[in-house]
């Protein structure tokens, strides 16, 4: 049972949604017991006694979890699988199907809006989805799921609009023999004793639970999600153990259960905007012209407002770990949605990717670095999309940053990023660059050669930065211009002027580089510890450590390498980071 109080004052009326289907008139603080599981958003709509009225979030997300389903113990793969849906909403409804591996049946052949269930072309899993282009909101009922005569559930479930359930397995899931991992990040030692298993046990892990996953992904800061790799694949590649493992497995199932994914009615297939150009879930233009994918409502509280902008791999090292169609295809809708679908269609480019057009410099990287693990691992029906992307990228963005000259590359004003400069004084903040860095070294990793002359102009400003002052390589916000609003010419030019803006920087700046002075005039007074990079703690997920996951494919793949190795024997000369709970940005050489 749930207490909620009532802080409104002045209302002569209330109407209170509890997100699961029931409502209540009454005034006041409220008591409600949830009968099911699931996520869910409790409004209030209080009247006023001139007549007005005003709805408000009162919770954004109540969760109550479903214990994780275990898949059977004897395998049942590739069996005929029979779905009885009894729907409560949008409207009651009954529905009784058999699949086949290979199948995607709506609910109801005449109405999207109700969903469907797929059965993967491996034999392997089943899912329950809320996914078409048409659907109009959530999905609430009573469902079964069986294979055989063996039954992989029964129960009450919601399906979010544009989500759906984890994959209910025929047969426990099993990594594959000897699975190719020298596309993942290569880690350095240091986290061999890193765990997730914590961590994954507090979240939701039912089978419309996201895990771990904060309920908007995209917003306050540095979270386990984000990074090269999320924390619970970084904690695998350095601890391989069956626990991390498990963790992997279950977040990479928890993917399907987040509100992005769009299939396509009439084929049952993920809608493309090679086929859909005016396709967006950008809000003010869902069912506007020729976008087919409706307006629809929720109240799913997991957020994916920026999710161009912070968004990682959910399912690379799936991929690589299990080859399943499941995992394949939950990596080409997330590809498709980061890189396409939550953008207005009309910032596009030429084949339909966005997020290397008029994004900030972290939405041009993390995008970047799910669309080359979807090119190497999605389906051979839609990897060739995202080559193209990945290749469309690769030549615009030669041709915007090659362009331009000295410092400018620290600016991020180009016409691929020209939102970045947001920070007073000309200010911009290189974790930034960072990210972008370090995805353009992957994308040389995983064979994208025409990269290779954007990770050298990159590497300049990089290798600079621990050249010229190694406590400030990492500074948050640095200054790009001058006085006049010229580029500054170097990066130690920059730190100068931004210490015209900022008295405890230079202060730090007037004492000897190194120094334990140094670092607790400007560290410690900021708050921050001594003993590395001087405005940024020991954490594995500070901007120091960001800042070395970028250092680390300069030095693996910079044309100038005697100046790469010289840029990291001297950052490692003076970096304490402690990653021995958490690799994901421990990128080494």
């Amino acid at each position: 049972m749930l207490y909620i109080n009532d802080f409104t004052a002045g209302a002569v009326s209330e109407h209170w949604d509890f997100g699961d289907g029931t409502t209540s008139d009454v005034m006041g603080s409220q008591k409600h017991t949830y009968t099911e599981s699931g996520i869910f958003a409790i409004m209030l709509t209080a009247k006023a006694a001139n007549g007005t009225t005003s709805t408000s979030t009162v919770h954004d997300g109540v969760i109550v979890p479903l214990p994780a389903v275990i898949p059977p113990a004897v395998s049942v793969v590739g069996q005929p699988v029979t779905v009885v849906a009894n729907l409560t909403l949008p409207v009651p409804y009954t529905a009784t199907l058999t699949l086949a591996p290979g199948d995607v049946k709506p609910l109801d052949p005449t109405d999207p809006s109700k969903g469907a269930a797929v059965y993967y072309a491996d034999g392997l899993c089943v899912c329950l989805e809320n996914s078409y282009e048409k659907t109009t909101g959530d999905i609430r009922g009573h469902f079964t799921v069986t294979a055989g005569a063996t039954a992989l559930y029964d129960g009450t479930l919601t399906l979010w609009a544009h989500g759906g359930t984890r994959s209910f397995w025929l047969a426990q899931p099993q990594p594959v023999a000897n699975p190719d991992l020298s596309f993942m990040p290569k880690l350095g030692a240091g986290s061999e004793k890193a765990s997730s298993v914590a961590w994954y046990a507090a979240g939701d892990n039912g089978p419309t639970g996201a895990g771990n996953i904060i309920l908007a992904i995209g917003t306050g800061g540095e979270h386990p999600h984000l990074g090269p790799v999320p924390e619970w694949d970084a904690a695998y590649l350095t601890n391989p153990n069956a626990d991390n493992l498990a963790v992997v497995r279950g977040m990479a199932d928890s993917l399907a259960v987040l509100p992005f994914h769009v299939r396509c009615f009439a084929t049952g297939k993920m809608l493309s905007v090679a086929d859909y150009p005016a396709a967006s879930m950008l809000p003010v233009q869902l069912g506007v012209g020729k976008n087919p994918i409706a307006k629809f409502t929720t109240n799913c509280p997991i957020q994916l407002d920026q999710g161009q902008a912070h968004a990682t791999n959910y399912s690379a090292l799936a991929c690589a770990l299990y080859d399943t169609d499941f995992d394949r295809e939950q990596l080409a809708m997330w590809c498709n949605w980061v890189n396409s679908l939550c953008e207005n269609y009309t910032y596009r480019s030429k084949l339909g990717c966005c997020t290397f057009r008029d994004a900030a410099g972290r939405g041009f990287g993390r995008g970047l670095n799910v669309l080359i693990y979807a090119a190497k691992y999605a389906s051979p029906e839609y990897a060739p999309q995202f080559q193209a992307w990945v290749d469309e990228a690769a030549a615009d963005g030669a041709a915007a940053w090659l362009a331009q000259t000295g410092i400018q590359i620290m600016q991020q004003g180009g016409p691929l990023v020209s939102n970045v400069n947001a920070y007073a004084n000309g200010g911009y903040a290189p974790w930034m660059q960072d990210i972008l860095t370090n995805a353009i070294g992957r994308a040389i990793q995983l064979g994208h050669t025409a990269f290779q002359p954007i990770l050298d102009y990159f590497s300049v400003s990089t290798f600079e930065r621990v050249e010229a002052d190694h406590e400030f390589a990492t500074l948050y916000n640095s200054i790009t211009t001058m006085a006049d609003g010229t580029p500054v010419a170097t990066w130690a030019e920059g730190l100068q002027r931004a210490a015209t803006f900022d008295p405890k920087l230079a202060a730090g700046l007037a004492l000897p580089e190194g120094s334990l002075e140094r670092l607790t005039t400007y560290g410690e007074t900021l708050g921050y510890l001594a003993g590395d990079f001087v405005n940024f703690p020991t954490s594995p997920t500070g901007y120091a450590a960001m800042y070395q996951s970028a250092l680390a494919v300069c030095v693996r793949y910079a044309t100038d390498q005697p100046r790469a190795q010289a840029a990291w024997a001297k950052f490692k000369q003076y970096q304490r980071i402690d990653f021995s709970q958490n690799g994901k940005y421990n990128e080494t050489p």
